[in-house]
């Protein structure tokens, strides 16, 4: 063997060796996209249970704010007749106000 033919052989060798080297670098990295497809698909799922569990919880917020103006629109309304049954009690008020009767200020 000649010099030129070891060195066309040492080249073709090298160069099927970086082929190689570059065939498993691409199809590692194809296996690896792959799996990112499947993580991205997984992710994209859970974001969708999450976003209904927002909503979900967005409801019963909503709910429960409603829930709150009721219950203090109530409280009102009691403490409006608490006041207007304790001047009844005291027998002065919207029904009957004493002092314009007798002419003279209450006890």
């Amino acid at each position: 063997m000649t010099a030129e033919t070891v060195q066309i052989v040492v080249n073709l060798v090298t160069l099927i060796a970086l082929m190689g080297g570059g065939g498993i670098l691409v199809f590692k990295i194809g296996r690896a996209v792959s799996k990112f497809e499947v993580v991205a698909e997984h992710q994209a799922i859970d974001i969708k249970e999450i976003r209904m569990d927002v909503k979900i919880i967005g409801d019963a917020t909503l709910k429960l704010a409603l829930q709150e103006e009721r219950m203090t629109a109530i409280s009102r309304r009691m403490t409006n007749l608490e006041a207007t049954v304790k001047e009844l009690q005291h027998g002065e008020g919207f029904v009957f106000p004493i002092s314009a009767h007798l002419g003279k200020s209450p006890p």
